[in-house]
């Protein structure tokens, strides 16, 4: 049976209801991820990708650990170097990779950077001899600026392609390309190494590569353009003939979609207008906690004429995010006309700068037609890339977007263990009496071991836990729990199988507080600002894996701390990260409920398969 797909701005949260069937529980069924990925052609290609991606990734990431430890003599610093170089040039290059996600044509911007890394890590299976190993680190340093860029792009791409009431699914699903393959590749790449050489990884590695970017290729370039939600949008629009008047100036009007089969056998979305249901609009400025609140309302009444218009089904998510993009920026216009403290003309429309065009085709997709499109835009975001990222700071530090400010911490805070686990990874694989089979097979068993956690766990509290700002905080809250109890079970293990069981727990804290602090952002954070929040995001995120890699490796070289010594300082501090983000999930969800803040939803949307 066809899916239903309705779109609507409506109040549900400030005295309006949700929709009966819209998906406002916690997911019980692996049908609604599979359905995802069924009937949203688009989004499957970019998830495969990401999964053919992420098993190189994985394969050539146990290859290089393995690598630098046998060149070093197991130096520590030798191996925080490579958990360092894997981070560090999303770091340097932040003030470019999210503009260039959010000027240039993000589709490109995910070939080019997939086939940039397909010869650096083919390079990688030059470097055999210990006196090459400034060779491994300048390639890796290479490879990992190309997957910089790739990042940011495919986040903000990720909204425009799935509708906002599978954000959240296709959020965990998104995670399973790196869970699993974490479990496969890791596992693989630690078999290949011991049984074909890491020459061979790096080989395989670069063959994933070149498929992930066959993969992205498939993707329509039209959905790649920086304006391409509000261009779909506006397009379907005016095939609708709607008169609105009142004193809120134009709203947005709903939208319902009903798939139909054609004769092609291409699904279509009938759509058409729904806004006759609702009362009012509201202006709305952002409050804390994730969660919209309307300190004043103005009421519009509004006359619709009803038309009907086909758009393939492929576009239904694009259509609803271009929705959900233009009611945000008019939400937020409205806002700084009503006195906010931002800096004015700080929530005006992008389009009438020059950073994005979102007012049509023309000035989005200009600067990102063909290769030379993408150089061109490169190159503006190198000039202008701190002026763009100091509007994202702009954004973050108006007070109505505080919570956006401290959701952006949540992974960093998490990397501050990250970095100096993968050196313990190692550690653990080098000792004799742990090994299971040599030191990389054990190594891509315990890596294997991650993956597995990072599929089982968001799977698992999805089962629990509500897509809402409030249930997702608390979420968070409980996922750093799983890591802290993961870490204490590693303090007291004396066998591999310990050290097994406590990677898996801590895991599953780790892949689900990476999962819904995305969908956090992804729901809050307008389309046209989410690659600039993503850059700012993963720089925050390298500085603290980077410091924790260099902090664990100075733990080994200099400090010549034991291998249990260190687990126990990072207990420590997987504790104190626990109850902070437990204490942020209590006083947010206090200030969400306090009658001066009265939440009102961003849209309402139901899937019905």
């Amino acid at each position: 049976m066809g899916s239903t797909i309705v779109v609507d701005d409506g109040d549900a949260g400030a005295g309006g209801t949700a929709t009966a069937g819209q998906h406002t529980g916690p997911q019980q069924s692996f049908d609604a991820y599979a359905r995802v990925l069924r009937t949203h052609r688009n989004f499957r290609f970019l998830w495969i990708a990401e999964m053919v991606d992420n098993v190189g990734t994985w394969l050539s990431y146990v290859a290089t650990l393995s690598l630098a430890s046998e060149f070093s003599g197991s130096s520590g610093l030798a191996v925080g170097g490579v958990v360092l170089l894997r981070f560090l040039p999303s770091l340097l290059l932040a003030p470019v990779t999210g503009v260039v996600a959010d000027r240039a044509n993000r589709v490109r911007v995910l070939v080019a950077a997939a086939l940039i890394d397909a010869l650096m890590v083919g390079l990688m299976a030059l470097v055999r001899q210990p006196s090459q190993v400034g060779l491994l680190y300048v390639l890796l340093a290479l490879q990992f600026s190309a997957a910089a860029f790739y990042d940011p792009a495919r986040t903000a791409l990720v909204p425009v392609l799935v509708p906002a009431s599978d954000l959240h699914l296709a959020t965990t699903i998104d995670s399973f390309a790196w869970s699993v393959t974490g479990a496969v590749g890791a596992s693989i790449g630690g078999v290949v190494a011991s049984r074909l050489g890491k020459q061979a990884c790096f080989l395989l590695d670069a063959a994933t590569y070149l498929v992930a970017a066959w993969c992205a290729w498939q993707l329509p370039p039209s959905l790649g353009a920086p304006d391409a939600a509000a261009r779909l949008l506006k397009k379907h629009r005016s095939l609708q003939q709607v008169e609105l008047t009142g004193a809120g100036g134009s709203d947005e009007e709903g939208l319902q979609g009903h798939q139909q089969q054609s004769a092609d056998g291409q699904t279509y979305v009938k759509v058409f207008d729904s806004s006759s249901h609702k009362g009012s609009s509201s202006d709305v400025c952002f409050g804390s906690g994730g969660d919209q609140h309307s300190p004043t309302t103005a009421h519009a009444q509004q006359r619709h004429r009803q038309q009907h218009l086909s758009l393939p089904a492929s576009e239904a998510g694009a259509v609803a995010a271009g929705q959900e993009l233009a009611t945000e920026r008019r939400h937020q216009r409205d806002s700084n006309d009503a006195g906010s403290n931002a800096p004015a003309g700080h929530f005006a429309d992008v389009a009438s700068g020059p950073a994005v065009s979102f007012a049509g085709t023309a000035g989005g997709t200009s600067a990102s037609d063909g290769a030379a499109g993408l150089v061109r835009a490169a190159a503006s975001a190198v000039a202008g890339g701190f002026g763009a990222i100091l509007e994202g700071w702009r954004y973050l530090c108006c007070w109505q977007n505080a919570d956006v400010g401290v959701l952006v911490h949540v992974k960093s805070s998490a990397a501050s263990l990250f970095g100096a686990l993968d050196i313990l990874n190692v550690k653990f694989s080098e000792v004799v009496g742990m090994q299971l089979g040599d030191a990389s097979s054990t190594l891509g068993l315990i890596f294997a071991t991650v993956g597995l956690g990072c599929f089982v766990g968001p799977v698992a509290m999805n089962m629990l836990v509500a897509p809402t700002p409030s249930a997702l905080r608390w979420g968070v809250a409980a996922s750093f729990c799983f890591v802290f109890v993961g870490m204490l079970m590693m303090l007291v293990s004396q066998s591999i199988y310990l050290v097994l069981a406590s990677t898996f727990l801590r895991a599953m804290g780790s892949a689900t507080l990476w999962v819904y602090s995305t969908l956090l952002l992804q729901k809050r954070v307008p389309n046209e600002l989410l690659g600039r929040i993503s850059a700012l995001e993963t720089a925050l995120y390298t500085v603290a894996k980077s410091a924790s890699s260099v902090g664990g490796g100075l733990a080994f070289d200099v400090l010549h701390m034991s291998v249990y010594g260190l687990v126990l300082w990072m207990s420590v501090l997987a504790g104190i990260l626990a109850c902070g983000w437990l204490v942020y999930a209590y006083i947010a969800d206090r200030l969400s409920k306090q009658p001066a803040y009265q939440p009102v939803s961003q849209e309402t949307n139901q899937v019905d398969s």
